[in-house]
């Protein structure tokens, strides 16, 4: 036994050897008890001490009764675990009523982790990862203190387990998601300096999505990594096929043809694999009498007769893929001039054509010269009759002419 020096400090000689320290709780004048007051602090537990030739020094907290304090583990950081295998540990509180009680607050917990009102936490953790967690104990004085911890379960061996990605295709967004497993997340991913980059415009992120929108087609190797948050590292090779779209017709409509004048229209296409291969779909109506559809998509004749004509085209691809689409097309009638009527210095006539077409209406008062002047162009989308008058003309003796077009 020693009472304290001057600086409240104990002292005394101890030979070499194992000695348990411990502070006098109660009985005589120098006791916690009679110092402090019995009930008034929790009771401090003896530590435990080695001399050999040298000094030893054991440290005493006295926690007052109006608190209570979590004693343990010294950092935040629990034992980490392993997924899989069995897991406990106790956690423990000092305070001047040991009835204490667990609970679990706020964050998450393993999956197979339970923590149990004496402060035990066990179990078998079905999932792997760095969680976090906030724990409260309650003593019998109803004083509470909380705490929050980390623990880190390692999964089992760190592994890719994307093997194959599905096909994109050329000019449509893309995302695909890679998927981990082991390890202990959370998971990084990136491209190693020795692989080849994605494809044009697709790019990993670090959260292992894919993503972008692809500008070329083919097919594309390239290497990813995943890295777990102990640094570990596995890497995967992977190919991408990017695939054209299937092909698709270009046209929105097909221009007016006029009956009996020289018409061409060329169908587009895009998409699929070129080159097309055109052709009246199989049950189409045929085109207009004297019009016909080559191979590389060309609509090229003098038509015979008018009217509004339906049929349905098809693009071929070099993969055997086809778009068909169905157009119509409409042919104007020759316009025609009604013989020209004299009214008091000006002829006046009536043109007879198609809507939406452009006209010009030209005249001479030579035929010999062939030196036409225009005097009109005409154009309406309502009507296919227009009243015209030639307000030059000093005498009767002209000649008038339609052309299509201006």
């Amino acid at each position: 036994y020693a009472d304290t020096d001057a600086n409240g400090n104990y002292a005394f000689n101890v030979a070499n050897g194992n000695w348990s320290v411990g502070v006098n709780q109660n009985g005589g004048n120098d006791s916690l008890d009679a110092l402090l007051g019995a009930g008034t602090y929790a009771p401090p537990n003896n530590q435990n001490l080695t001399i050999a030739n040298d000094n030893g020094t054991a440290n005493f907290v006295i926690q007052p009764c109006d608190g209570i304090q979590i004693v343990n583990p010294a950092t935040t950081n629990l034992p980490p675990g392993q997924l899989n295998n069995y897991y406990s540990f106790q956690f423990q509180a000092a305070s001047c009523n040991n009835n204490f009680n667990w609970s679990q607050i706020s964050g998450t917990l393993p999956n197979g982790l339970t923590l149990y009102s004496g402060g035990a936490l066990n179990g078998t953790p079905l999932n792997s990862g760095n969680f976090t967690f906030t724990v409260q104990v309650t003593d019998g004085n109803g004083h509470s203190t909380n705490e929050t911890f980390a623990l880190s379960i390692a999964g089992g061996v760190l592994q890719i387990n994307t093997g194959f990605l599905p096909a994109a295709t050329n000019g449509i967004v893309y995302s695909q998601t890679l998927q981990a497993s082991g390890g202990v997340p959370p998971y990084s991913w990136s491209i190693p300096n020795f692989s080849a980059n994605p494809p044009a415009n697709l790019a990993l992120g670090t959260n292992g999505v894919l993503s972008g929108t692809p500008a070329v087609s083919g097919n594309f190797g390239f290497t990813v990594r995943v890295t777990d948050s102990t640094l570990a590292t596995v890497d995967q090779p992977l190919s991408l096929n990017i695939v054209n779209p299937p092909p698709a017709i270009t046209n929105v409509s097909l221009p007016q043809g006029n009956e009996g004048v020289s018409y061409h229209a060329q169908l587009g296409a895009t998409g699929g694999q070129p080159p097309y291969t055109w052709a009246l779909a199989f049950g189409s109506a045929s085109l207009p009498p004297q019009l016909s559809l080559n191979s590389a998509g060309l609509i090229a004749g003098t038509p015979a007769t008018n009217g509004e004509f339906y049929f349905q085209v098809q693009a071929t691809d070099a993969n055997f893929t086809t778009a068909n689409k169905v157009f119509g097309l409409l042919i104007n009638p020759k316009p025609s001039l009604a013989l020209p009527t004299w009214r008091t210095n000006r002829f006046q006539m009536r043109l007879m054509g198609g809507s939406n077409q452009n006209y010009t209406i030209q005249v001479s008062t030579n035929l010999g010269l062939a030196n036409w002047t225009t005097l009109f162009i005409t154009n309406s989308p309502d009507t296919n009759a227009f009243w015209l008058s030639d307000p030059n003309a000093t005498n009767r003796q002209r000649f008038y002419r339609v052309l299509i077009g201006p």
